[in-house]
């Protein structure tokens, strides 16, 4: 059986667009600052002439390891319950990132202390650490994903 073409008028066989129309270009522009965020870029600090928007530094898992030997540094772990269990950091404090804004000032009283935040891959532990260096923290480091983490891990709560 043979389909049949049906002629159509050029007016009705492209429909007039309406609403926004961005582009490629607008596409990247709307992306732009998500995906700075992604791999490790801070707001401008205001001693540089920023915006003074807080920042969280972005540093290796190796320099993490480094400073976890100071005295009063966190590590925290901003992943599920279940994903804690599976495997963490000795001695890390879990604070899952839903919660994170709730419970920061109770379970992290001191401002100064310096706190080394993770997750799985990176990208929730960069809107912690951003988070954090909002409400006040000044010593926030961000060093990723335990993905990436070559030290030892714990299974268990």
């Amino acid at each position: 059986m043979k389909a049949h073409a049906i002629p159509v008028s050029p007016a009705v066989e492209r429909p007039a667009r309406r609403g926004l129309r961005f582009g490629w270009c607008g596409v990247a522009a709307l992306a732009l600052p998500f995906l700075a965020s992604c791999f490790g870029a801070t707001e401008a600090d205001p001693a540089e002439g920023g915006a003074g928007r807080p920042r969280a530094r972005r540093i290796s898992a190796e320099e993490a390891r480094q400073r976890m030997d100071e005295p009063r540094t966190i590590v925290l772990d901003v992943r599920t319950p279940g994903e804690f269990a599976g495997g963490h950091i000795p001695g890390a404090l879990l604070i899952p990132l839903a919660e994170l804004r709730p419970r920061a000032s109770r379970e992290l009283p001191d401002p100064s202390a310096p706190i080394l935040v993770y997750c799985r891959t990176g990208s929730r532990s960069a809107v912690a650490a951003r988070q954090l260096a909002g409400m006040g923290y000044t010593d926030v480091s961000d060093f990723g994903g335990i993905i990436r983490w070559r030290g030892e891990t714990v299974r268990g709560r």
